[in-house]
């Protein structure tokens, strides 16, 4: 083989090399960033599920109260009615006629902290 050829074998195989080399180190890069990234979605899923059961669990919460609302405000509206039964009974039908007029106007406003 002559001289020439060597160094033209020598060089091409030198140039595989090297682009082997550089393709590892650049797949190597790549993977390494994939697994970050994939470390980080894992990261926000459950970031996710954890919010989603602690919003769960806030709703579960509020339908309770505005489940004893409603029945406080029964009770109420079953103790106002009983009330006026009896303030129709012991009056007369005239003043009967102004409790009903009156008792549409009144509004009650309740919060969090009191009437």
């Amino acid at each position: 083989m002559k001289r020439h050829h060597k160094w033209i074998i020598g060089g091409a195989s030198t140039m595989i090399l090297v682009y082997m080399i550089v393709a590892g180190i650049l797949l190597n890069g790549a993977i390494i960033k994939q697994q970050l990234n994939h470390n980080d979605v894992l990261s926000k899923i459950n970031d996710v599920k954890v919010s989603q059961t602690e919003t769960q669990s806030k709703l579960n919460e509020l339908t309770e109260n505005l489940m004893e609302t409603q029945k406080s405000l029964n009770l109420l509206d079953e103790s106002l009615t009983s009330e006026l039964k009896q303030i129709k009974a012991s009056t007369s039908t005239d003043f009967s006629g102004i409790i009903e007029d009156s008792l549409e106007s009144v509004v009650t406003i309740r919060t969090d902290i009191g009437q």
